[in-house]
């Protein structure tokens, strides 16, 4: 584990982001169960589209550095399809800060920001909250990997994105539940 954390923070750097705390402890136990299941031969399988659309991304590069230090340190060979499940772990991994370019790599995110803060801007009739920076920013760091959760078909533990308005809140909790349909 002390060896998969030192990754994931190999990773942030690389990045150029970081990880909320939850998500660096979830990405560290996942590369400590897929090294695992490497040395023992059970390597992941994928299929052609979604693993060439992996290889082609700007995360590729720092998931088979990945693959490469754990495979190196277990004296295994990661196949491609393990060094996917990787990129996908980690584009799915909530952050405290959105990755650099990520929104000009993927403009439907964008589009899908716009709209959310266009609605709740309307929802609670505050105008200047359209361009309320923190929201935005807290939408993207937890929408965008929730869309490659729900993309790669990805578990995520319950408890780490569950969360209970108190008693008075009844709209707020009416526009997450509209803001949830709309993602």
């Amino acid at each position: 584990m002390r060896r998969a954390i030192s990754l994931v923070a190999k990773s942030e750097e690389l990045l150029g982001g970081r990880f909320t705390d939850d998500a660096v402890l979830h990405l560290a136990l996942f590369f400590a169960i897929l090294s695992r299941r490497t040395q023992d031969g059970c390597h992941i399988e994928m299929d052609e589209p979604t693993l060439s659309g992996l290889q082609v991304s700007k995360i590729w590069p720092i998931a088979a550095y990945v693959g490469r230090h754990l495979g190196r340190d277990t004296k295994t060979t990661w196949k491609p399809a393990d060094v996917g499940e990787v990129a996908m772990e980690m584009l799915a991994a909530p952050r405290n800060e959105i990755l650099p370019g990520e929104l000009e790599r993927n403009n439907e995110f964008s589009t899908l920001i716009d709209q959310l803060m266009e609605y709740i801007t309307q929802a609670f009739d505050i105008p200047k909250m359209k361009h309320d920076r923190t929201l935005q920013n807290g939408l993207l760091n937890n929408i965008v990997p929730a869309c490659y959760r729900q993309r790669f078909q990805l578990w995520f533990p319950v408890s780490l994105n569950s969360t209970a308005l108190p008693k008075g809140y009844e709209r707020e909790h009416e526009v997450a539940e509209d803001l949830a349909r709309m993602v």
